[in-house]
């Protein structure tokens, strides 16, 4: 329910309804349950005042009439609720109504679950009125959860009448209730359950669902009567019974497993005997009851997780021995058929057939037509709706009922015309008659569709409105469309805008069309651009059902239906040999709009699969993939865009004549750069005339690579000269994602991995091979040993898997993306990862930057770093270093892992420095990068992975090593080897010894200066280089990751065992000395699987003030902002009126972007671009955090509700070689917490 007070307190009584309590107050002993009668609430309070509270609440306790101050004050401010003297009622035993006063079987819940003192509790009978200081209450039954009640209260100083409903499911046979027919044309207010008041949300009756439920489970297990098949169903802690045990009798279950708190919530049910010895603790039961997302999402769009459902059986398994050959689960919720999404894929099926997930539209509260057949049958004179999001959309729903203050809506015709809607017998959308709205006040952009609900056009087709067929001219529908004429349309009538003037170019066919024409720019964006009600109304919006997503698609080319699933999808369309950048777009809009992986990669696949039916050009193709991207080169190569934020909006004004002004006022309002050049593109004035030529991906891309090659004088005039061609040629969408391009910030939460899956799917089934997780696994090793797009496609292309191994393979100037090594926590866990796995060794842990070395046959020399990018010129003096390091200067091609550090050759032996010191080394400057040659570096190199033309990957890293010893030879301080010690294999007999010598080692390796150890297999199978692989042959051990805190001499195990990589992604303004910068930070990690940040926590600790100051300038932005004045000299050369001028956009974000997973509300949002490493006391369970949520288990074959977060942490610094992608994921955090010792 809604926390606002009026929705809680019964007007002027000391009735509170629900009000929202923590667990731990109701538990507390000082559990405010206030006596019912005068004299006894009165001595309560003195003893309360005296324990807890201060004077200034005695004068909440002198009177208790309507009028009375106090009264109002508790109403207005939800805080005065908890500190005056209330009477408490609990409608129903949910997390989200714990408090007081309640029907008996809450009562029973609240003492034998929660462990409620049992004198608190005071439990009433359905249907007795029961009288209190100055109002009485009757319990009605509520059909809601076992237990759940209505309210009916009758004020003694008038005897008006209330009905709380608390949470309800109307049925017919209410209207049979006394208490209700006594009430009928009486009550002053009914306080509605308000969770589906909304014309759409029409679901079956819970019979049918039951009933519909029940033939589908039986069904599946009478397919395979000889597979040992589960039927989950996800449940709350009280709630969904009726459907659990209707399917169990449905297919002759002989138990329902639950969890022990779930058995004890159902032994308070008074279930029917029968029923009741249906529950069991054996998990091998066929019918589970489950926690809600055990087997998938609903909210805000449906996706099972059929990963969740195999750890499930597969737990099931390990723990009793018994296995589930195959699982069909179901989710009953009310939102099942919220959005088309969830209607057409209610029912999903893994790829190999034995698990289904099954959306069931089973709700325990009221649809739409339910709600206005029971306000039409009670008639209240007002209605108080007690689910609703702010004040506008409360306002909304009251207009919706037939009550005296709102308007005449019959709720029978309404209901009956829902019921029709949902049978399939209504007419279709587009035939029905329209009925003109009135005039509204004032005008809103042109062709803004009117007629909406939650984003539902009942005016025609979703998403037809294009703004290219209508002029300027509109006067429509009322700003704020009110529900209420929502409503009206689902009897059959439809809405437009009215007065709309066609232009004469167009006066043939309706102004509403799927293939309207491109415009051109004549002038000013209209005044009404900038109000809030139109840049919500054109600004892109979440969800395959939105309309303002698909406002303005307007693409020459027809783009199929990406969202289809792959088996279904079949590329159409000319075979011209261009791809149409509509395609491309339109799949990247898609992808931005859902936080589900597996649609992007459906999406994605289609998207390719179009490419690749419209050309068979591998050129063509690498611009496609490397736009989807966001790139226009490979990483190592080092080519970037160089346009920022103030080119883009010169070009933008210029395109739309939109002035400064506006511009920076939509921005403010959208935090995002391509939202304002669309919603300034789609609301110009436009006319017919010349149609540009439509946008391709090879235009597009030779655009961006010729302006990434402008330099000199004028270089700004020319670049934004090539993108005011581009957006003049943009239609629709185009416009957005054009320029989210051109600033590097495509906002469509794909990684760069799931793009290249999608890719290589396409490929295979445009060749009609076999798609698979192995198949895919092949692709993404071969483009990790040489992650070139060009060699990736055209080997797709030309001979699919076989034809993409042997186009990836390594050559010098390819880095190979880096092995990765997992963490260790101690020396014995060191043993116990590597006992029965033969000789391991020890190399020190150097304190440096990660660096790959490529040497050419000609003598040419490269260097990498950890992500690829070339780094050659931040240490120019490597390549010396590396030939007078070569024993035989024999011209021998070579890729060399290694770690550089800096050190002190001032004495005889070099000192190994800080990774602090190595970081101030390079600088870029306006000339490129500067070099500060006092810090001197040395090369300690660890791995050999290619030497003459041969890869040595697949080499035991025995092998590898004595390579690389052949080949090269020490230089003190310039460079070596790794120092490191062989181990014998691991066993009983020598463990101890070894731990001492590992532990011996471990010491020296601190002593000079370095991080820790990194433990390695020599001669095991998997001892190999797997790229991009964090693989358990290889294991780091840092002095943080043991050294308990306070026992620094000791190396144990401690709390939190690693550092973290952890992503800001927001934060707070600082108070007190921090007023004038950002305090403290919100960190978050990221999530490979879902493709999102999670929050962890929190930071405010390890900041000097520089840093504070930094990340001032940093998060503004240190390119031009938008509205910044720039004038050019002579030679067109740009000087900044404010700004450094690098060009970068603005990092500090309006609203939080659709990848961020964070309950948090931070003062400002930040885009994810860097990685700080983090250190903790250690990690712990928080209600907060979102990372790893879900994924702790409890110890009793559950998992806990709550995130990770970290405990004290503190700034240790900046992760410069890391990308946000890099950072530490929900796995690891799990991983580290469950090694914790202090847990």
């Amino acid at each position: 329910m809604n926390g606002a007070g009026d929705a809680h307190v019964v007007p002027g009584t000391w009735c509170l309804v629900d009000y929202f309590r923590s667990l731990a107050a109701v538990r507390g002993d000082i559990l405010q349950l206030v006596p019912r009668t005068a004299a006894a609430r009165a001595a309560f309070e003195e003893t309360r005042a005296a324990r807890t509270l201060s004077a200034d609440a005695e004068p909440a306790r002198r009177s208790r009439g309507k009028d009375t101050k106090a009264w109002k004050d508790a109403v207005d401010d939800g805080g005065g609720l908890e500190a005056l003297p209330f009477v408490r009622f609990l409608s129903h035993f949910h997390g989200d109504h714990i408090n007081l006063g309640l029907a008996s079987i809450t009562a029973d819940l609240l003492v034998r679950v929660m462990g409620v003192n049992p004198s608190l509790v005071q439990a009433h009978p359905f249907d007795i009125e029961v009288e209190f200081d100055g109002f009485s209450v009757t319990f009605i039954d509520a059909n809601h959860a076992p237990g759940s009640a209505m309210l009916l209260v009758r004020r003694h100083a008038d005897q008006e009448l209330f009905l709380h409903c608390g949470d309800m499911r109307y049925a017919p046979r209410m209207q049979d209730f006394p208490a209700l027919q006594n009430v009928r044309n009486k009550l002053d207010t009914i306080f509605l359950d308000s969770t589906y008041a909304n014309p759409k949300h029409v679901f079956p009756t819970q019979q049918e669902s039951i009933a519909k439920a029940a033939s589908e489970a039986k069904a599946f297990v009478e397919a395979d009567r000889d597979a040992n098949t589960l039927v989950m169903v996800s449940a709350y802690t009280i709630g969904k019974e009726r459907i659990v045990f209707g399917i169990a009798e449905a297919i002759g279950a002989k138990g329902v497993y639950a969890s022990e708190r779930k058995r004890t919530v159902m032994s308070c049910l008074k279930l029917p005997p029968a029923r009741a010895d249906l529950l069991t603790d054996d998990r091998t039961a066929q019918v589970h009851m489950c926690r809600m997302g055990a087997a998938g999402d609903v909210w805000p769009y449906f996706q099972p997780n059929f990963n969740a459902v195999q750890a499930y059986i597969d737990k099931i398994r390990v723990e009793t021995g018994f296995r589930f050959d195959r699982v069909i689960a179901f989710i009953p919720t009310g939102w099942a058929e919220s959005s088309n999404w969830n209607k057409l894929n209610r029912s999903r099926v893994n790829d190999e057939g034995n698990f289904v997930v099954n959306l069931i539209p089973y709700s325990e509260h009221s649809n739409f037509p339910e709600l206005t057949e029971f306000v039409g049958f009670l008639k209240p004179r007002r209605i108080s709706p007690t689910v609703f999001s702010n004040p506008e959309h409360r306002r909304k729903i009251v207009h919706l009922f037939p009550c005296e203050m709102c308007g005449t809506l019959n709720p029978i015709t309404t209901a009956h015309a829902a019921k029709k809607q949902r049978e399939g017998q209504t007419a279709d959308r587009k035939s029905r008659k329209t009925q003109s709205p009135p005039q509204k006040k004032k005008a809103k952009p042109p062709n803004t569709s009117k007629g909406t609900l939650f984003g539902f056009n009942f005016a025609g087709n979703k998403g037809s409105t294009k703004t290219s067929t209508v002029t300027s001219n509109t006067e429509a529908k009322e700003d704020d469309t009110s529900m209420h004429e929502s409503a009206v349309a689902l009897q059959g009538k439809a809405t437009k805008p009215a007065n709309v003037k066609v232009s004469p170019d167009s006066s043939s066919r309706p102004p509403e069309t799927d293939k309207a024409e491109p415009s051109r720019a004549l002038g000013k964006v209209e005044s009404s651009l900038s109000s809030s009600t139109s840049s919500a109304t054109l600004r892109k919006s979440g969800g395959p059902d939105s309309d303002a997503s698909k406002l303005s698609t307007q693409v020459e080319a027809s783009v199929p239906d990406l969202t289809l699933s792959e088996d279904s999808f079949t590329p159409s369309g000319p075979r011209q040999g261009s791809i149409p950048f509509g395609v491309l777009v339109e799949a990247l809009r898609l992808t931005s709009e859902t936080t589900k992986r597996l649609k992007k990669h459906t999406v994605l696949v289609n998207a390719f699969r179009c490419g690749l039916w419209a050309s068979q050009d591998t050129e063509t193709l690498v611009k496609m993939l490397s736009l989807a991207m966001g790139r226009i080169a490979n990483e190592y190569e080092g080519i970037e865009l160089s346009v920022g934020g103030s080119i883009v909006s010169d070009a933008v004004r210029k395109a739309t004549g939109t002035t400064s002004a506006e511009m920076s006022k939509l921005y403010k309002e959208t935090g995002d750069l391509g939202d304002v050049a669309f919603m300034c593109k789609t609301s110009q004035r436009t006319l017919f005339g010349r149609k540009p030529t439509p946008l391709t991906v090879t235009t597009v891309f030779d655009t961006l690579h010729k302006i990434s090659k402008e330099s000199g004088a004028g270089s700004k005039k020319r670049r934004t000269d090539w993108v005011l061609k581009l957006l003049r040629q943009c239609v629709g969408e185009e416009t957005r994602f054009l320029v989210r391009m051109l600033i590097r910030n495509l906002r469509v939460g794909a990684s760069e991995a799931s793009i290249l899956d999608a890719f290589a799917e396409a490929s295979l089934r445009d060749r009609s091979e076999e798609v698979s997780a192995e198949a895919l696994g092949r692709s993404r090793t071969a483009f990790n040993c040489a992650p070139d797009m060009s060699r990736f496609v055209s080997g797709l292309v030309r001979g699919g898997i076989r034809g993409l191994e042997e186009a990836c393979t390594m050559t010098p100037g390819i880095p190979v993306r880096p092995m990765l090594a997992n963490v260790c926590h101690g020396v014995e866990e060191f043993m116990d990862a590597f006992e029965g796995r033969g000789a391991f060794t020890c190399e020190y842990k150097y304190d440096g930057q990660r660096i790959q070395v490529h040497a050419d046959s000609q003598g040419e020399l490269r260097i990498y770093s950890r992500h690829c990018r070339d780094c050659t010129s931040g240490f120019p003096e490597v390549a010396g270093i590396m030939r007078d390091a070569q024993k035989e200067k024999n011209g021998k091609s070579f890729i060399l892992d290694a770690e550089v550090v800096a050190v002190d050759r001032s004495s005889d032996t070099p000192k190994i420095l800080p990774f602090q010191t190595l970081s101030t080394r390079t600088r870029k400057n306006e000339q490129g990068v500067e070099i500060d040659a006092k810090v001197s570096v040395c090369v300690f190199a660890f791995d050999l992975i290619a030497y003459d033309g041969e890869p040595l990957l697949q080499e035991t890293l025995r092998k590898r090593r004595a390579k690389l010893a052949d080949v090269f030879d020490s230089l003190p301080g310039r460079f070596g080897l790794v120092s490191s010690q062989d181990f014998d294999p691991v066993g009983a007999e020598n463990r101890d010894r070894e731990v001492e010598a590992m532990t011996t080692l471990m010491q020296q390796a601190l002593h000079a200066s370095c991080e820790g150890l990194m433990a390695k297999l020599l001669d095991d199978p998997g001892a190999t280089y797997q790229p991009n692989y964090r693989s358990s042959v290889w294991l780091k051990l840092k002095q943080d990751y043991i050294l308990d805190q306070g026992v620094s001499d000791q190396l144990v195990g401690g709390g939190l065992a690693d550092t973290l990589d952890l992503v800001p992604i927001g934060a707070w303004h600082g108070n007190g000395r921090k007023a004038k910068w950002w305090s403290p930070f919100l960190l978050a990690c990221w999530d490979p699987e879902e493709e999102v940040f999670r929050a962890v926590c929190k930071v405010m600790s390890g900041f000097t003030d520089a840093f504070y100051e930094s990340q001032n300038e940093f998060y503004a932005g240190s390119g031009v902002p938008l509205g910044t004045n720039v004038e050019h000299d002579d030679d067109g050369d740009e000087e900044h009126e404010d700004g450094d001028g690098d060009g970068v956009e603005a990092r500090t974000l309006m609203q939080k972007p659709i990848d961020f997973d964070a309950e948090h509300r931070p003062s400002a949002w930040f885009r994810a671009c860097q990685v700080w490493e983090i250190r903790g006391a250690e990690l712990t369970l928080s209600e907060n955090a979102t990372a790893a949520r879900g994924l702790v288990p409890d110890g009793n074959g559950d998992v806990h509700p709550r995130g990770l977060s970290v405990r004290f942490p503190r700034f240790i610094r900046v992760r410069e070689d890391k990308r946000p992608e890099d950072a530490t994921t929900p796995a690891q955090l799990v991983d580290m917490f469950l090694k914790q010792t202090r847990r």
